[in-house]
């Protein structure tokens, strides 16, 4: 990867047309510091915070990565960004996929949130708790499935295009899911499904990730 005007690109990205995420030097909302050649997260102890301010292109690129590390085959083309799902790579979980995850088995009834229909300020990072920012991952109870922040925190890409009505997706843009500390209420359905430009790197915005 190569850092240009603070801002991660792929070094095979000559004309600078996917960034992966900012950095602190290109806005301070970012907690990636780029120094002396050197990655870092700041301010110390936000480490088990999530990282935000990462693009749709970004989380594919490390899921390749990451993939390669742990000696799996990637999911990504990242000359077009279309997924094998034939890999046994990491990847970005599909609506359907996050959806069932976010539920932790309830289905019947459904309801708003992974625990109920109700939300209060011991549920999660969301508006009325958060301090406008995010907070440590396992701050917040886990759902039935053990995901922690599956409601709030920062919302999460998908690896969907997305459509209102989940058919003919967009696909410029990508799905997220969940809400965040921001004031949209957290949920699994209704408010907290949102469409973003793959190019999106807002400090409310992370993500999870998936593999077979």
């Amino acid at each position: 990867i190569k850092v240009w005007n603070g801002i991660v690109f792929d070094t095979g990205d000559s004309t600078n047309t996917y960034p992966y995420f900012d950095t602190y030097v290109f806005d301070t909302d970012s907690r990636i510091y780029f120094g002396d050649g050197l990655f870092s997260i700041i301010p110390e102890g936000t480490e088990d915070h999530p990282v935000a301010k990462l693009s749709w292109w970004g989380i594919a690129a490390y899921a390749n990565w990451r993939s390669a590390e742990d000696g799996r085959t990637p999911c990504y083309d990242l000359s077009t960004w279309e997924c094998d799902f034939e890999t046994n790579g990491y990847r970005l979980p599909t609506e359907a996929e996050w959806e069932y995850a976010a539920r932790g088995g309830h289905r019947d009834p459904y309801y708003r949130f992974p625990w109920g229909d109700e939300i209060t300020i011991s549920d999660a990072n969301w508006d009325a708790t958060s301090g406008n920012t995010t907070t440590a991952v396992g701050t917040y109870p886990a759902n039935a499935y053990g995901l922690y922040d599956i409601a709030g925190n920062v919302w999460e890409w998908a690896l969907d295009g997305f459509h209102w009505r989940y058919s003919d997706p967009d696909i410029a843009l990508k799905a997220v899911r969940g809400g965040s500390f921001g004031p949209t209420a957290a949920g699994t359905t209704g408010p907290a499904r949102e469409a973003e430009s793959m190019d999106n790197t807002a400090p409310n915005l992370g993500s999870p990730r998936a593999h077979p």
